[in-house]
């Protein structure tokens, strides 16, 4: 069920057959851009915007003829599945050929997982609305929301040739993903009621995993980033060698290669899936992705790549895919070093806003453009706020704890901010005056709520912080509590955000105007955690992350859902642990807790997003923290003779960019 279909509609795309594509080719263009161009194509009408001669007479890549002849590996039409899954490039068809340039911040292998393993069962659209198949090309959900059906493409091959079947789904989730030993913390994605989901291979191509209750967003985790995502699509045939509920003698084999337990060496494979390092350091590895690893991530600093030849997608006129040859990652130690070679020329795309291409770096990169031959894309930003000052309302000290719940002393800190000139001095003019509320671009956008407060008026900050009850001050202009003293509280921030700790400095002199006395301390990330956890802070300085529909996965920013959150860490510890730490919350934040149990276990989309909205109001109404920034200017870099990368782009974790835009129909050549 996609994420707006209704119950108990059937998700599924009818997709051309084999002989359809590799025997005559598709003619009918129209035909399939109604039936299956949608699925990632950022332009649906079908217009070429590539150009160049490419040769129609081939269905795949001339790399692979060699071997065809040298008969070690088979033609395509057995190489296909039945129904191959259909993209449309967004400039149009492409030659086969060439290389994808990249870099790798530090062995980084979130990074790798979102450039060359977003391929599981299913996925984001590129538009980021819903979630289409992939792997999984349908899926069927009963009318009680528990039990999840998922009819898996048949004929798809494992680059080494191995049928993939529901064998691998069941290794991977009876093996990997609900084994302790290997997965010690349960992760959401397949656990609703505080237990996993039970599962069933009802036969080859078809799974089912059942839930203890309603489970509303389990369509919306399996399509994005996360532990158990990342280790569902494994091959049994490979890894099944290295686990002893599978094969006898492991343990003494994982002591005989030098590792303490079997757990260590079948981590050491690369069994922990494809956000772990090692699986990128292991060539042996048959895989489902466009490519295939052929020189392992190791210290040398170079992680090398190649087409896969049973890849299961095609293009609309039927060439089997990935276009490009190969993908190399040069590893490089610092994000200046990547701005070096970028402007060099040295790399073909990115969009990761935290690598370098950053608004610091902006202007550098603008300069060098016709040096480095590249041009700009957009990029949209998930991120809500890249400023937020979040007072801890659940402080163990009385006074303080007063002060900060008083709406009236968020509101006057909130109105002394001069947030036009915070987004001149320190973010380069990109940006709006924003609080912590969902995006323009998100559906979920209220103007009201985005912009309450945000108004540079001091007069406005001195009345509302005189209705707090702070009307005393002493000699030098502070204010003071009831009991005379001064109103004073300290604020972490950790050093390495640069925009922070700018911004908070600006903040304490505005602050200052209105008599309220403010201390920074720089403290490292895992000092902030600490203190976080102990509840030893008066406030914290962070970015805001969800303010597209990441919002509905993790909501931490509009409620306080989890014991992270650190402008109500007790409340959050009471919500997530049922009831048994932490604090009760006051009666409006409980309804917004009881709004989001009720949203995760809808399976209605539409449900789901009235419920969030509710939830939204409640936060307008309640204002937790104080925003500053909504973030803005975000860009990409696109080499000018690399294709098919759409010209807007979008970017979050659970958007993990540049996987939903389908690299396999990126191209060097046209």
């Amino acid at each position: 069920m996609s994420g707006n279909d209704q119950l108990p509609r059937r998700t599924a795309r009818r997709s051309f057959s084999r002989r359809d594509f590799v025997l005559g080719g598709v003619t009918a263009t129209g035909l399939v851009a109604a039936t299956s161009c949608d699925l990632l194509s950022t332009n649906p009408r079908g217009e070429e915007g590539g150009g160049g001669p490419v040769d129609a007479k081939l269905r795949e890549a001339p790399m692979l003829s060699a071997r065809i002849k040298a008969g070690d590996l088979p033609p395509l039409q057995k190489r296909l599945p039945a129904n191959p899954l259909v993209l449309e490039p967004v400039d149009g068809v492409a030659s086969y050929g060439g290389t994808w340039r990249c870099l790798l911040l530090g062995q980084n292998g979130t990074d790798l997982y979102r450039q060359l393993a977003y391929d599981t069962l299913v996925r984001w659209d590129v538009q980021w609305r819903k979630v289409i198949p992939n792997v999984a090309e349908s899926w069927d959900v009963d009318a009680t929301g528990t039990v999840y059906t998922f009819h898996l493409r048949k004929g798809i091959r494992w680059s080494d040739g191995h049928p993939f079947t529901a064998d691998d789904v069941a290794f991977a989730y009876e093996g990997i993903i609900t084994d302790p030993d290997l997965t010690p913390v349960s992760t959401k994605e397949f656990v609703s009621g505080e237990s996993f989901a039970a599962f069933d291979q009802i036969d080859d191509h078809t799974v089912s995993f059942t839930f203890a209750e309603p489970n509303g967003l389990f369509m919306d985790r399996l399509a994005s980033p996360g532990f158990a995502t990342s280790r569902i699509i494994l091959p049994r045939h490979y890894f099944a060698q290295f686990h002893p509920k599978y094969t006898d003698g492991v343990e003494a084999l994982a002591k005989k290669e030098g590792f303490d337990d079997w757990r260590d060496f079948f981590l050491s494979k690369g069994g922990g899936g494809t956000i772990a390092v090692e699986y990128w350091s292991n060539a042996d590895i048959p895989t489902l992705f466009p490519w295939l690893v052929s020189t392992p991530l190791t210290s040398k600093g170079r992680l090398e790549l190649e087409r896969n030849p049973y890849y299961w997608k095609v293009d609309h006129e039927g060439r089997q895919l990935p276009y490009l040859d190969r993908v190399t990652f040069d590893v490089v130690s610092n994000a200046d070093t990547m701005l070096l070679k970028a402007t060099n020329g040295e790399i073909d795309f990115d969009a990761s806003p935290y690598n370098f291409v950053t608004l610091a770096n902006k202007p550098v990169l603008a300069r060098n453009r016709e040096r480095g031959d590249y041009h700009f894309v957009e990029v949209t930003d998930s991120r809500s706020n890249s400023v937020v000052v979040q007072l801890n309302l659940n402080h163990r000290d009385p006074t303080l704890r007063r002060l900060f719940q008083n709406k009236d002393f968020r509101i006057g800190l909130s109105h002394a901010i001069n947030r036009r000139e915070i987004i001149n001095a320190v973010f380069q003019r990109q940006g709006e005056p924003w609080q912590v509320a969902p995006r323009k671009e998100s559906g979920f956008f209220v103007a009201e709520f985005a912009t309450q407060y945000t108004e540079f008026d001091v007069a406005k900050a001195q009345e509302h912080l005189d209705l707090a009850g702070l009307t005393e001050r002493d000699a030098d202009g502070f204010r003071l509590h009831g009991n005379g003293d001064k109103v004073l509280f300290n604020i972490l921030v950790t050093p390495d955000s640069v925009e922070s700790v700018s911004a908070i400095e600006l903040i304490k002199g505005y602050w200052r105007e209105v008599g309220v006395d403010l201390q920074i301390s720089n403290v490292s990330g895992d000092l902030k955690v600490t203190r976080q956890q102990a509840n030893e802070y008066d406030a914290m300085v962070d970015t805001a992350f969800y303010g597209m529909q990441d919002g509905i996965l993790y909501p931490n920013w509009y409620f306080p859902s989890r014991g992270d959150a650190a402008f109500a860490p007790a409340w959050g510890a009471w919500y997530e642990s049922g009831g048994k730490d932490g604090e009760e919350p006051p009666a409006r934040v409980r309804q917004q807790m009881d709004l989001y149990t009720r949203l995760t276990h809808t399976v209605s989309a539409q449900e789901r997003d009235d419920l969030y909205t509710q939830l939204l109001a409640i936060s307008q109404e309640q204002f937790y923290v104080i925003g500053t920034v909504l973030p803005t200017g975000a860009y990409g870099i696109v080499k000018n003779e690399f294709h098919n990368v759409p010209k807007s782009l979008l970017y979050g974790w659970v958007y993990p960019l540049p996987g939903p835009t389908s690299p396999e129909q990126y191209a060097s050549r046209v």
